[in-house]
């Protein structure tokens, strides 16, 4: 059985398409119409697509949306910041905010991983 790594083809421009790997995205942040998608390496793309295009192409994935402008990928979450707002610091060191809105379904989100780790320890 080969295992092959999921990735999304997006055109960068009129005359170039571009191959890039979903575990390579650390976020997605909404510009307008457009979306730049922050990568690992620390490369961004804008692509003239919505961050609702992302949030609906990424959902099978362990991304999160957590403010009108930010889909994040839960992989490269690193720290959380509960203070007088929320902010999310990514393994990139990149910091997101969290809206209001979003924040509880990120708590729910949170307890729902942690539920799921200590049944994984409980079976050790």
């Amino acid at each position: 059985m080969s295992f092959t790594r999921p990735y999304i083809l997006l055109p960068v421009n009129r005359h170039k398409i571009k191959k890039i790997f979903i575990d390579n995205i650390t976020r997605c942040q909404a510009d307008n119409t457009y979306s730049i998608l922050h990568l690992s390496n620390g490369d961004r793309i804008v692509v003239c697509k919505s961050i609702s295009y992302f949030e609906e192409l990424l959902s099978s994935y362990d991304f999160m949306r957590v403010s009108r402008s930010d889909l994040v990928n839960m992989q490269y979450l690193d720290e959380i910041n509960m203070g007088k707002t929320c902010q999310i610091l990514l393994s990139t060191n990149a910091v997101v905010f969290v809206s209001k809105k979003w924040l509880q379904a990120l708590r729910l989100r949170l307890s729902e991983r942690a539920t799921e780790l200590s049944s994984v320890y409980e079976l050790s």
